[in-house]
């Protein structure tokens, strides 16, 4: 039903149509309060300061867009991360993510062994963990990041 209002009204069809990432949209770390939300760009990389989408919709659909495009930052996985500790079934959702991911090092493939309080092992982990646009492209990388 969301969706088939949003292809009726046009949405869709508006934002890929005539926005682009990073020169019309994306997000801008620098804002205060910090939000990550998608917001105008006035050219490549460079928001417009304070300006937002007026349509919450396109917001929403920017921001998936954004965020699908960019991958994760480092403090978003400490993030989810903390988030999946909180889990009953964090062994299981882990080894779920981590199979995909070939040249994950031995010391990283089991849950237990990730401490979220030591950056300096965490920042050994994310690389293996971002995802990036250029592996959304190809379907044989595709399979080949988390």
């Amino acid at each position: 039903m969301l969706l088939r209002g949003l292809f009726a009204g046009g949405i869709i069809l508006h934002t890929l149509n005539t926005k682009r990432w990073r020169v019309n949209y994306g997000q801008d770390r620098q804002r205060k309060p910090k939000v990550n939300v998608a917001v105008p760009f006035r050219s490549k990389d460079t928001p417009s300061l304070q300006s937002e989408f007026s349509n919450s919709d396109v917001v929403i659909i920017l921001t998936c867009f954004s965020h699908y495009r960019g991958g994760l930052t480092d403090e978003a996985l400490i993030q989810v991360l903390k988030h999946l500790s909180y889990s009953e079934q964090a062994q299981s959702e882990y080894e779920y993510w981590t199979p995909s991911v070939p040249k994950l090092p031995h010391a990283f493939r089991s849950w237990h062994s990730i401490n979220i309080d030591d950056r300096a092992r965490c920042a050994q982990l994310f690389p293996y963990l971002h995802v990036r646009d250029d592996s959304r492209r190809s379907p044989t990388r595709r399979q080949q990041t988390v």
